[in-house]
């Protein structure tokens, strides 16, 4: 539908922050190829490819350096149909794994049409049908391929920055990506006929390339296909369902022992983009993807790899619709982790960090919904308080001193004080570690300060024994824990396995 009335504001279709690839990022590696070009340039090259066709033979790019130079183009017309005749030339794929001496030539060949190429498309506007349709068949055959296989070693590996994954062929495919770039934000070429040659299959596939194991590539496809969705309004519900489509496919097929998240950091920043640029009141085709695709991101398995980012989008849209503020924090609670501490510690920190931010809204404290789920969050967090792994039960103690905590506490007074009293007096005494105990005791000092006389009230009214199965655990293990060291690290729980 060319009339996709997304109601979005002119930000959404702003480049990241940090992302964007302007004239001079695109320039930086061809600029320092200029003197490279100069050298290669001598007299007697040939002005056209008649006798060169990219058909048949890679043999043809043994002699790419007979070419006429496009520096040498007599007007623009001609310009551009010599620039077709190049990246034409560069459909050909070349074996990076080769240690002939012609195929090395190729490789240098191919690289060197490619980069004077781009730096002529710097310095012109064009908008040759010929020349589009050659980018295109070139970016095509080039990014649209198998991917490589991260298992396989590259051959020299010594440092441990070595060890991360590199494509051999990455010299090239960073000069195609730069021409993706160059070619989608061609203001140029007509709208109506870009958008032909995006939508379907080209946007499908593009967003395959987020899983590369190479992690450079990740970020080039982030950049273009935000490129994309600011240029084409008509493309962007088409984008959002292949992100969200690539997302399922982690969220229901990956595997723990697998690293398969690639692509996932630069998807959701994205996606934190995209809700930046909103306009409220917000559509509900995005709070359905904040239900279906954002919230069960967090019961995956390598959630630590990219939750920060996760964090952003759900931060930024809750200040964008408040309303969907309890949705988001049920959906957490929902896929809380039984026994991962360290997932745990990051769930605890995203929800003080939305209702810290979310509380600068008059309104939130007020909402119905979010009133009615006060009480959950604040047990779960009082489940974490007595939790045997002392950094969780630290993070959670941490977590009641925040302010934004203590207004929910206020809240629901009568409820949840009698609750976090008695465990903040059963930690004093019985919890294992006596950092905890200490922070228990200055926790329950907070409280008293705070209203003093509601405080005695309930200290009258409670019984300093917890119930005697509670209390036959938490003894139990203190005893079993007694001669561990007070500072204890993450290795207290290594026996678990994570349940997501």
């Amino acid at each position: 539908n060319d009339n996709d009335n997304d109601n979005e504001s002119e930000n959404d279709s702003e480049t990241m922050p940090g992302n964007n690839m302007n004239s001079k990022t695109n320039t930086g590696l061809i600029d320092n190829e200029n003197e490279q070009h100069a050298k290669n340039s001598e007299s007697g090259r040939t002005a056209s490819l008649s006798s060169l066709s990219p058909k048949t033979s890679p043999d043809i790019l043994l002699h790419a350096h007979q070419m006429k130079r496009l520096s040498e183009a007599s007007d623009l017309q001609e310009k551009q149909q010599l620039m077709a005749e190049k990246i034409k030339l560069c459909e050909l794929s070349c074996d990076f794994n080769a240690t002939s001496v012609n195929e090395k030539q190729r490789i240098n060949n191919k690289k060197e049409l490619l980069l004077e190429t781009l730096q002529a498309m710097n310095g012109c506007k064009w908008n040759s049908p010929q020349l589009l349709a050659a980018c295109l068949s070139t970016i095509q055959r080039n990014l649209f391929r198998a991917l490589p296989d991260e298992t396989v070693p590259n051959g020299n590996q010594n440092t441990e920055e070595e060890l991360e994954f590199k494509d051999p062929a990455w010299e090239h495919l960073q000069l195609i990506y730069e021409l993706t770039f160059h070619v989608v934000t061609n203001t140029s070429v007509d709208k109506r006929t870009m958008k032909k040659h995006l939508q379907g299959q080209f946007l499908q596939r593009l967003t395959l390339l987020f899983g590369s194991p190479d992690g450079r590539e990740p970020q080039y496809v982030k950049i273009i296909l935000h490129a994309i969705y600011g240029r084409f309004m008509a493309l962007r519900k088409a984008i959002r369902k292949h992100l969200c489509n690539y997302c399922y496919k982690y969220i229901y097929e990956s595997i723990q022992d697998k690293e398969t998240w690639q692509g996932l950091p630069e998807i959701l920043e994205i996606f934190c983009s995209i809700f930046q640029g909103l306009n409220v009141p917000v559509k509900a085709d995005y709070r359905l993807l904040i239900k279906n695709v954002i919230i069960p991101l967090h019961k995956t398995f390598h959630l630590d790899e990219f939750h920060d980012q996760l964090v952003a989008c759900c931060t930024q849209f809750a200040m964008k619709d408040i309303q969907s503020v309890p949705v988001i924090l049920g959906g957490i609670l929902k896929y809380w982790p039984k026994f991962n501490p360290g997932k745990e510690q990051m769930f605890i920190q995203e929800i003080v960090h939305i209702i810290t931010i979310c509380s600068r809204d008059p309104k939130f404290i007020t909402l119905p919904d979010f009133i009615a789920i006060i009480p959950a969050i604040l047990d779960q967090f009082l489940q974490c308080m007595k939790s045997l792994h002392h950094q969780v039960a630290e993070r959670a103690l941490s977590a009641w001193r925040e302010e934004s905590i203590y207004a929910l506490v206020d809240v629901k007074k009568e409820e949840i004080w009698p609750k976090a009293i008695r465990m903040l007096r059963h930690n004093t005494e019985h919890y294992w570690q006596t950092t905890i105990q200490h922070l228990s005791k200055q926790l329950l000092n907070d409280f008293q300060g705070r209203d003093p006389e509601f405080f005695d009230k309930i200290v009258e009214g409670v019984s300093d024994n917890l119930p005697r199965n509670e209390e036959k655990m938490m003894t139990d293990t203190s005893n079993e824990t007694g001669q561990q060291d007070d500072n204890n690290d993450d290795n207290t729980f290594i026996h678990f396995k994570p349940m997501y």
